[in-house]
Formats: C-alpha cells, structure tokens, sequence
C-alpha cells in the first residue's frame, strides 16, 4: 500500500492539475473563438480570362437584392469576404461570374463550421481529476490521524 505521503503528493498534484485543466476549459467555453455561417468570397478575374466552367454569368443589377447586399459586402471587404450569416443568405450570389463596374467576379459560398469545443471536456475531466485529488489527499489525511 502507498504511503501516506505518496497519497498526498499524488491528490495534491491530482488536485492542482484538474484545477488548471477544469479552469482552462471552462474558460474556453465561455468565450467563443468561432463563429458559425455561410458567407460569400469574390475573386476578380483577369481581363480576357476564361470563366470556371459551370458559372453562371450575370450583371450585378440581376441578383436578388440579398444577392446585391451579400456581393457588395465582400466587395469592399480588403479581404474579399462577406460576413457569415447563420441562413442561406449568401447562396444567393454564389457560384457565379458577376459582372460589376467594368469588372467581372468569381463568387463561391464559404461554410464555417465550429466544432464542439473541447472545453466542456476538459472541464469535466479537470473536475474529476480534481475530485480525485481531493479524495486521495482527504485518504491520506485521515491516514496520518489515525493511530
């Protein structure tokens, strides 16, 4: 059987990790690091480049208006990116070679997908771990009282 030092180091050292472990996890599930959506990506072709085959080509003034509000936003974007929408708002102008200002632009959807963070995992596993600690330190504790 362990000594009762042994049991105590090793719940301390239990007990501290599952603490840290716990904490860092509850703390990532309670600040978000990704968000969630479909947006709209515009490239600005070449002059005389060839559009990707399977294109739609149209003028800007023939979106839908959501189309419309979608293109202009990742055409002003310096990185040429829509916000993400939680629906299919972006669809709408996706897939396409639009033509605006002079120019023409290739569209594609973009999809964010967050993982379940593994947050909520440490933070269950830092509290067993810790719970387990504890026990192990309370053992030893009792141990060392006991004539």
């Amino acid at each position: 059987m362990p000594s009762t030092r042994t049991l105590a180091t090793v719940g301390v050292a239990l007990l501290i990790v599952g603490g840290v472990l716990g904490a860092t996890g509850y703390v990532e599930t309670q600040t978000p690091s990704c968000e969630s959506g479909s947006g709209l990506s515009i490239d600005r072709l070449d002059a005389g480049a060839d559009a990707p085959s399977g294109y739609e080509a149209t003028a800007f003034e023939n979106l839908t208006p959501t189309g419309q509000r979608v293109f202009l936003e990742a055409y002003t974007d310096d990185s040429g990116l829509s916000r993400l929408y939680e629906s299919a708002a972006p669809d709408a102008a996706s897939g396409r070679v639009v033509a605006y200002r002079g120019e023409r632009y290739v569209t594609n959807a973009i999809v964010s997908d967050c993982v379940t963070p593994l947050g909520d995992v440490a933070a269950f596993g830092g509290a067993a771990l810790s719970l387990v600690g504890l026990l192990l330190a309370l053992a030893a504790g009792v141990r060392a009282w006991r004539p």
